[in-house]
């Protein structure tokens, strides 16, 4: 949101479960929308770009359907990425890991296709987190695509057959965590707490507690 505020636009909107912090949200509060994104989005406001990015995947299977109809009624451009099986060492953390095929399917169902074309273009930086260098795509309203020559473009590049990729960070970070000593693990678990929702932050927080003060 912060970013694109830098970049001068300024009709944005930002929507998560309600979020105690808001003296600490990078930009206008009253841009804050409190929502349970489990349940069906209805607003007025339309806007050209919805941006989802590791989020799909902390809401439960029976809320996909749900989620992705509210990103389709948004925007006809979406930018998403979500996490794959096991990049999440604690299942209750991402109860909805998926492969990539399976949300491209979702979109397609709404009328949306995929369009990758962010990824080979980040895939070597490391000044990105590698989850999104994996798993970011664009879904584009299929008759809309016209629209928009660059993604069209884009678009008969795509190769859906290869959406599901891994990134070798992937494979790297579970090699890591099975030697790394437990302040180093309690510290990564802190970083991904703050990546999370707050009601899911919550909620791993309680868990972590429990398991570390157990008798």
């Amino acid at each position: 949101m912060a970013g694109f505020i830098e970049f001068g636009v300024n009709n944005v909107l930002g929507i998560d479960l309600d979020y105690r912090y808001r003296n600490k949200l990078l930009f206008p509060q009253e841009r804050f929308m409190p929502f349970d994104l489990r349940k069906p989005l209805e607003i007025d406001e339309k806007f050209d770009l919805a941006v989802s990015l590791e989020v799909a995947e902390h809401l439960p299977c029976e809320c996909a359907d749900t989620f992705v109809n509210s990103l389709t009624k948004l925007a006809p451009v979406i930018l998403f990425s979500a996490s794959v099986p096991r990049q999440a060492r604690y299942k209750w953390a991402h109860p909805n890991e998926q492969w990539p095929d399976y949300w491209v399917n979702k979109f397609k169902q709404k009328g949306f296709i995929v369009v990758d074309c962010i990824r080979r273009k980040i895939w070597l930086n490391d000044n990105v987190a590698w989850f999104y260098r994996q798993n970011i795509l664009i879904f584009v309203k299929s008759e809309r695509l016209q629209e928009y020559p660059l993604l069209k473009t884009e678009r008969e590049k795509t190769f859906e057959s290869q959406i599901s990729i891994v990134h070798p960070r992937f494979f790297d970070i579970w090699s890591d965590l099975e030697n790394l000593p437990l302040n180093r693990l309690l510290w990564i678990l802190k970083e991904i707490l703050l990546t999370m929702p707050i009601t899911v932050r919550r909620g791993a927080k309680n868990r972590i507690n429990r398991l570390f003060h157990k008798g």
